[in-house]
């Protein structure tokens, strides 16, 4: 396959804080309470395992030894991995608080919003989603036809937030978020438990270790669970890499700056799920010390990504994968061809010829 060139449009800056030294937060991801979650969803859904894929043809073009990509496109029939976090989060509230509570908060910038509509229609509960004006047609449309209310919010992901938060607060409702907010950490680390999930599928699926892993990062709760799975499986010595839109680099100028950071301004990006501008504080807490970089990408990689995986994997037309969920695999690409700074940076993070790369599809487009 052709590649075309990603000239100027990857950022990459190492983490110097990586390395001993654990999250406080970690003692909500021992490895009995990631297998408690794993076990509470296979009993609820008894969903069959997500598929695990090995890339032959991008492992020849990157010049490594392998390629896996674990799919999570198809994850409970909503066209990303969200709902198994939203999923597990759902059933724990209602086990410890019953139904007292009879509707289900959230805001959401894409695939977050689609899951807490499944899950209040699973639990028979009403849901109203917050978005920002301009989200996809199909996504409010997807919504909606599960039953819940949408309403949209002026300005982006983090401003529709901030409105759910307040609505659930007025309403005495549930607000059931992915991110941090004061006094709220409760419900993302039982989010943040279900994508365990995930991991523990993919590497009970996986036929050799890992060198290096590629997670998106939006507000982190994806990779952040990703991070204190693999410290909670005495997988330490795998590499984990972050990825984000450049536009919306929160993790990328956190880790620069040695904190926490906040962007301000346009996160335009056609990353949409990608695009927040406030880290998870839990995730952050994990990631400052777990993850090994940080890579902020242009739309033109995503893009570059999505030619790689709607190609070889043969995908339907009406269900392509999108960009935040093809960022990494145009990431690889762009790391193995031609890129001005490819040699440095595959140098600076040690991919070479018996690397086996880990990367997840994290959404397909809704038709």
């Amino acid at each position: 396959m052709k590649v075309r060139s990603a000239e100027g449009s990857i950022r990459y800056i190492s983490n110097k804080r990586s390395g001993p030294g654990s999250s406080s937060y970690m003692d909500y991801f021992g490895g009995e309470k990631i297998r408690r979650a794993a076990r509470s969803l296979d009993q609820a859904f008894a969903h069959e395992y997500t598929p695990l894929i090995s890339l032959n043809e991008m492992a020849d073009h990157c010049g490594v030894g392998h390629v896996f990509l674990k799919d999570e496109s198809s994850r409970l029939g909503l066209n990303s991995f969200k709902g198994v976090g939203v999923a597990f989060a759902v059933s724990e509230l209602l086990k410890r608080r019953g139904t007292g509570k009879k509707k289900l908060i959230t805001a959401s910038a894409g695939n977050h919003g689609l899951a807490v509509a499944w899950a209040s229609r699973e639990a028979g509960l009403d849901a109203e989603v917050f978005l920002p004006k301009g989200t996809s047609g199909a996504l409010v449309y997807s919504i909606k036809s599960l039953g819940a209310n949408v309403t949209f919010v002026d300005g982006g992901y983090d401003e529709a937030v901030s409105a759910a938060g307040l609505s659930a607060q007025r309403t005495d409702n549930l607000l059931i978020q992915d991110t941090t907010l004061p006094d709220y950490l409760d419900i993302p680390i039982l989010i943040m438990q279900g994508y365990c999930k995930i991991f523990d599928e993919t590497f009970s699926q996986l036929n050799c270790r890992p060198t290096h892993v590629f997670a998106q990062a939006g507000v982190g709760s994806f990779a952040g669970a990703l991070g204190a799975y693999l410290n909670a499986m005495s997988l330490s010595d795998i590499s984990l890499y972050l990825v984000e839109p450049e536009t919306a680099g929160c993790f990328y100028h956190s880790i620069a700056k040695n904190k926490a950071v906040r962007i301000e301004g346009s996160m335009q990006t056609s990353m949409s799920g990608l695009a927040c501008g406030t880290t998870n504080n839990i995730a952050y807490d994990i990631l400052s010390r777990r993850a090994s970089g940080c890579f902020a990408c242009s739309d033109t990689v995503a893009e570059i990504g999505m030619e790689w995986l709607n190609s070889e994997l043969k995908a339907e037309i009406l269900s392509p994968y999108g960009p935040s969920g093809s960022v990494t695999a145009g990431l690889l690409s762009c790391l193995s061809s031609g890129y001005p700074e490819a040699s440095r940076i595959r140098e600076e993070i040690g991919l070479e010829e018996n690397s086996v790369v880990l990367l997840f599809a994290t959404e397909k487009l809704l038709s």
